[in-house]
Parts: C-alpha cells; sequence; structure tokens
C-alpha cells in the first residue's frame, strides 16, 4: 500500500489534500510526500514516521521471492519523487546493497533521469570513508537503477531523536562529514542537499554522505540553469533559495544547519510551508543557539553562525577553515569564529517587533507628556510674573 493511500486510510488526511502535495511533488521532484505534507500542515513529523513504519513492514511482507535483474529485492528501505530504494541481496557477491530504482513502475522524465544519473556518476567518483559506494549502475526492464552501500543503522536525523548525543560527540561527527564534503569539493562537486537525514551513521556510528541526486559538478551544469529551486528549503543556502549560482559555500552554509539542527534539535528556520521557509532563509537573521540550548558552549555558537552567514563572503570560504575551528574548540584552543554582540542586540529587536514598538510608543507618549508639562509649567510662571507686574 502507498504511503499516501495509508494515511487517507487512517483518515489522517483527505484525498484532495494528497492530491495537492502530489502536484507539489511534481515540481518538487527531491522532496518525500511526507515531507511535503508536514510543510503543509497536513501531517505531524510523529504521523509520517509511523506510517513509514507501516509501509515498509507492508513492503517486507510482499516482497518475498521478488527479483530486480540478478537482484533479490528483500524490502523497501524508503521512497521519494523520483524513485525508490531497497535493501536486496547481490547473488553475484553474496552481499546485501541498497538498489535505487527510477519511478520504479513508473515512467520518468528527461530532468529525473538526468538527476538520477547525476547521483550515479557523482558517487561513483567519490572513494572515501564517509561517503556511500557505488557498487553497481544499470538499466532493467527500461528502468534505471543503481546500487550502493547498504548502512545498517539510521539516518543522522532519526538517531537524534532516539538517541541524543553529547556536544563533543556531535563535534565529532560534523568533522567527519565535514572532510566529506571537503572531499567532494576537490573532486569537482557541490552536494546541495546536505541535511541530517541524508547522513547515514552505520553500526560504529560512523557517518555516511548520501544522496548525491541534487549535485553540481562543473560550472557549465544545465540543470542548475533551470531557475528551479533545487534542495530542502530549511537546509539551503539563501544564493540557492534565491536560485542563484552556488559554490562550495552553499555546502558550508547546509552544514553549518546540520550542525544548528544537532545541538537545538530543529534547523534554524520552520514555518508553516515551504514558501514561508524559503522567504526566512533569505531574510531573517537565526536566533543564538543559546535561545534553544542554553548549554551550548559560546565558541561553538560562534561557529555555527559563521556557516550562517547570509553573504557567502563572511562564511567559512572551505571545509579546511571549518574543520580548523571544530578541531580547535575540541581541544579547548581558541576559534577564528567570533560571536558579534552586535547580532545578539539585531536578533533581540528583529524578533521582538511588538516589544520593541510598544517601547518606542511609551517613549513617545513619555517624551510627549513631558514636553506638554514643561510647556504648561512654564506658561503658569508666564502668569504669575505677569500678574505680579500687574499689581505693581
Amino acid at each position: 500500500m502507498l504511503f499516501g493511500e495509508i494515511a487517507i486510510s487512517k483518515k489522517w488526511i483527505t484525498q484532495g489534500k494528497l492530491e495537492e502535495a502530489l502536484e507539489i511533488q511534481k515540481q518538487k521532484n527531491s522532496w518525500l510526500i511526507g515531507e511535503i505534507l508536514c510543510f503543509l500542515n497536513y501531517l505531524k513529523e510523529e504521523q509520517v514516521e509511523e506510517l513509514l513504519k507501516i509501509q515498509n513492514n507492508s513492503h517486507r511482507k510482499t516482497n518475498a521471492n521478488v527479483y530486480f535483474g540478478r537482484y533479490k529485492i528483500l524490502h523497501e528501505i524508503g521512497r521519494g519523487g523520483m524513485g525508490r530504494v531497497f535493501k536486496a541481496h547481490d547473488p553475484h557477491l553474496d552481499r546485501e546493497v541498497a538498489l535505487k530504482v527510477l519511478k520504479y513502475g513508473e515512467g520518468a522524465s528527461e530532468i529525473e533521469i538526468e538527476r538520477f544519473i547525476r547521483e550515479a556518476r557523482a558517487t561513483a567518483k567519490l572513494r572515501h570513508p564517509h561517503i556511500v559506494t557505488l557498487y553497481d549502475i544499470g538499466h532493467e526492464n527500461e528502468q534505471n537503477f543503481f546500487t550502493m552501500d547498504f548502512i545498517s543503522g539510521v539516518s543522522l536525523r532519526d538517531s537524534l531523536r532516539s538517541n541524543p548525543l553529547t556536544i563533543e560527540q556531535i563535534i565529532v561527527i560534523m568533522i567527519k562529514v565535514t572532510q566529506a564534503v571537503g572531499y567532494a569539493h576537490s573532486c569537482g562537486i557541490v552536494h546541495r542537499d546536505i541535511k541530517p537525514s541524508n547522513i547515514m551513521l552505520d553500526e560504529n556510528k560512523e557517518p555516511k554522505v548520501m544522496d548525491f541526486g541534487l549535485a553540481k559538478m562543473n560550472s557549465h551544469d544545465s540543470i542548475s540553469k533551470t531557475g528551479d529551486v533545487l534542495g530542502t528549503p530549511a537546509y539551503m543556502s539563501p544564493e540557492q533559495a534565491k536560485s542563484d549560482i552556488v559554490d562550495k559555500r552553499s555546502d558550508i552554509y547546509s552544514l553549518g544547519v546540520t550542525l544548528h539542527e544537532l545541538l537545538t534539535g530543529r534547523p534554524p528556520f520552520i514555518g508553516t510551508s515551504y514558501l514561508d521557509v524559503l522567504y526566512q532563509v533569505v531574510h531573517r537573521e537565526p536566533l543564538s543557539l543559546r535561545s534553544f540550548s542554553p548549554q551550548t558552549p559560546i565558541a561553538v555558537d560562534a561557529i555555527c553562525f559563521k556557516c550562517l552567514e547570509k553573504n557567502p563572503r563572511k562564511r567559512y570560504q572551505n571545509t579546511a577553515e571549518f574543520i580548523k575551528d571544530l578541531q580547535h574548540f575540541l581541544h579547548d584552543k581558541p576559534v577564528s569564529a567570533k560571536w558579534n554582540k552586535w547580532r545578539k542586540i539585531k536578533n533581540f529587536l528583529h524578533y521582538r517587533k511588538t516589544l520593541v514598538f510598544i517601547i518606542i510608543v511609551l517613549a513617545l507618549v513619555i517624551v510627549a507628556l513631558t514636553t506638554v508639562v514643561i510647556y504648561q509649567h512654564k506658561q503658569i510662571l508666564q502668569y504669575k510674573n505677569l500678574k505680579h507686574k500687574t499689581k505693581d
């Protein structure tokens, strides 16, 4: 049973709401249908998780003895707008793999095929201990597919919910993830969709970066010139949200968002719709991490906010600079990122506009009343002086 059908059967959404979400998914192919329903406030995250568990359990029962080419399908791992991912067994090499199939059972558009092949090519170019490994790519029954590492673990996002990490553990993971992203940059690849759900933790708690479906591999990247907003709104940089040209500094912003979520349990900006989030990413300043998590060290707060600068020139200019500050924090050394006190004042004024307005109005009222009192006092003095002169 499909995700939407299960949600409807539970009476959590209507057919109309599902169709609305599917229309958005046609435009935003990288988004999962569950993510869209959350952004539309039609489902809560807890409901999406429950639906995914029901869906996966259903596929475990129905996928017995089902093959895709030489691969035996064990069960479905997940699905998105571009296709489905299965846990499968490769009998030739006698190992379990993650099998990603483009638009399983459906046709795919040219741009979807391009993005799918892009992910395979980008992943194939990379050999790093913290990036998933590509094993095979091919075409079976008129469907594109590729196989990669099957990570027996959970995403960083799911791990955060079930097993909270210490600040030191988070920093160590971020160093490894940033090293992987930096390696991709050295190979000419910008990920463009870094987020906790695209980072897996294996059984040894080692991170693995995956999902290079939106990766930019050169300056003549045609998919970057379509005018579409590519990526997940809460994790994309301001320049990416505006469909401007992006470079490796855009990934550094997304790494900052990931660090923010690991430390506070949420990205810097959340909203009632994806357009609301996009607006905040472009126009609003994020609050201090200490506003959400008071125990966050000032140095870590400063590091995160340097990643989240609206202007790319003010961020870390490469992953090496970011890693250096993270390592300095771990070893109790000074970091290059500095917490700007004026930013704190700016945040206060920006997010407490009503309070500031009331204070300004009260100040104006006090000034006006003071002026009136002084004026009246002068008038009384003048009247007394005039009366005194008249008597004389």
